[in-house]
């Protein structure tokens, strides 16, 4: 929902406690508690330009809302159901992306999934990006071994729900998502069943580049190795994206 405040339009994110109790009530309330604590951290030391920063809490009967800045330029998503963006515009835009993951995870937080619908544009010119939805975060060094997130953007590892870290899981992601700027289709696409996306992601067999710069491309493979220890972190894709302007 969105609301106009004293510094103009914002977002507001509403965890509704009325009617619920007992297990219900305390999941819900964990999942607030969660997601609002990986937002107050990723704005310490600093709020980061690339991601919807919280504003207020405002707890209230029955209900805590959240607010939040407000981007007026609707959903990647959105956008790319249009079609591809061109590379002058997708390479400085996964650049704004991989940048606003490498601070999160310089903050000791993992969002977990990183996808166009949770990036949205901050107005109109579709220059400048923010990563929102935090629902799925925990701390950067915790020890995972269940999935989360959506499938198409998700790691091998997570795939295969063996042991992981949040870290490795966002950089992949993010080259998902740099991927489908460019084609228009997600970088994993095509698969009929969900054992044969799963497959192809195991392989890290990613749908052949139709597009873009040699530079660009190498980047966003990097992103997309299977193996996590040898997947770059976001600050050394940042670094080679940077490179590739």
């Amino acid at each position: 929902m969105r609301a106009r405040g004293p510094a103009g339009e914002v977002a507001v994110k509403t965890y509704q406690f009325r009617g619920k109790t007992g297990r219900a009530a305390a999941e819900q309330e964990a999942t607030m508690e969660t997601e609002l604590e990986a937002l107050r951290r990723v704005q310490k030391p600093r709020e980061h330009g690339s991601i919807a920063n919280m504003l207020h809490v405002l707890p209230g009967r029955g209900a805590t809302h959240v607010v939040l800045q407000y981007c007026a330029g609707g959903t990647l998503k959105r956008l790319l159901d249009k079609g591809t963006i061109a590379e002058p515009a997708a390479a400085p835009l996964l650049a704004q992306l991989v940048g606003a993951v490498a601070h999160i995870h310089a903050a000791g937080v993992a969002h977990r999934d990183v996808k166009p619908s949770n990036i949205r544009f901050a107005d109109g010119t579709l220059a400048t990006i923010k990563l929102c939805d935090f629902g799925f975060a925990v701390p950067a060094d915790q020890r995972l071994t269940k999935t989360a997130g959506t499938p198409l953007y998700m790691a091998p590892e997570a795939v295969r729900s063996i042991a992981h870290r949040g870290p490795p899981v966002d950089v992949w992601a993010a080259a998902c998502v740099g991927y489908e700027m460019l084609h228009g289709r997600p970088a994993f696409g095509g698969c009929e069943t969900l054992d044969s996306l799963h497959a192809k992601i195991r392989r890290g067999q990613f749908n052949p580049f139709k597009c873009g710069s040699g530079a660009l491309r190498g980047a966003i493979s990097a992103g997309l190795t299977a193996d996590p220890a040898a997947r770059p972190t976001a600050s050394v894709l940042l670094e080679k994206l940077v490179s590739a302007d």
